[in-house]
């Protein structure tokens, strides 16, 4: 898996949500299993997830699942699927570029989350 970057991703994160991206920021650095935490523009969190690809039917991602908050989605992608992305950026020449990519995919890997959560939302747990 590759060993890097992982995000705290919306826009104007601080302004909007004083104090709550360094917390996310904290949450991300201390679990190598989340991927990224993105707020969207209405406001839900968007947990990015990396598990074993059987535990959800060798798909590649995202499957969102209901969080532990009322305003939370878990968005699961399969470590394998992960790994082969890790894999296909490590082939870019120079680090900077490795980064970026990195960056893009994952800021892409959070956009689908939300269309994905948009199109098909989890039941709630009540």
């Amino acid at each position: 898996m590759r060993k890097g970057k992982r995000m705290v991703i919306g826009r104007n994160f601080d302004e909007e949500y004083p104090g709550e991206a360094e917390e996310h920021m904290r949450m991300v650095a201390a679990d190598p299993d989340i991927l990224f935490v993105a707020k969207s523009v209405d406001g839900l969190l968007i947990k990015g997830i990396v598990v074993p690809g059987k535990s959800i039917d060798d798909d590649a991602g995202p499957i969102i699942f209901p969080g532990a908050e009322e305003n939370m989605v878990l968005a699961a992608f399969s470590r394998e699927f992960i790994q082969e992305m890790a894999d296909k950026i490590a082939l870019i020449p120079g680090e900077e570029m490795q980064e970026t990519a990195w960056e893009m995919f994952l800021e892409l890997a959070s956009q689908e989350a939300g269309r994905e959560y948009e199109e098909n939302p989890p039941e709630k747990l009540i």
